[in-house]
């Protein structure tokens, strides 16, 4: 899996804002659509054996996002932080798990020399 968290930190501050109170209104169709691709895309960097070559501290930091966050929340905020960043695509589902992982507060180390 290639990690494009760095290129997103140009969209950090538009995630830097606290949540939202919750909304009394039910999510449109297609937010219920995107937020159920969101939540596959999640779940499968957890579940063997599609996670064989995802690291155990991804695996624990998207695992304790969703824990503790609604994740109509963590999917408008992946959503929000691809639409305000051209080089990324709603349409490409490692962008979408990348943009989950910078949501969820992940940023992976620099390689060392």
């Amino acid at each position: 899996m290639k990690l494009l968290v760095p290129a997103f930190l140009s969209a950090a501050a538009l995630l830097a804002a606290p949540a939202a109170a919750q909304d009394a209104a039910p999510p449109t169709p297609e937010q219920a659509q995107a937020a159920a691709r969101h939540f596959a895309l999640a779940n499968g960097l957890l579940q063997a054996p599609a996670t064989a070559n995802v690291p155990q501290e991804v695996k624990n930091r998207i695992f304790l996002c969703i824990y503790s966050a609604p994740f109509k929340e963590i999917s408008e905020k992946a959503t929000a932080f691809i639409e305000a960043n051209d080089q990324l695509s709603l349409d490409d589902d490692n962008h979408v798990r990348n943009a989950i992982l910078f949501v969820c507060g992940y940023r992976p180390q620099a390689p060392q020399q």
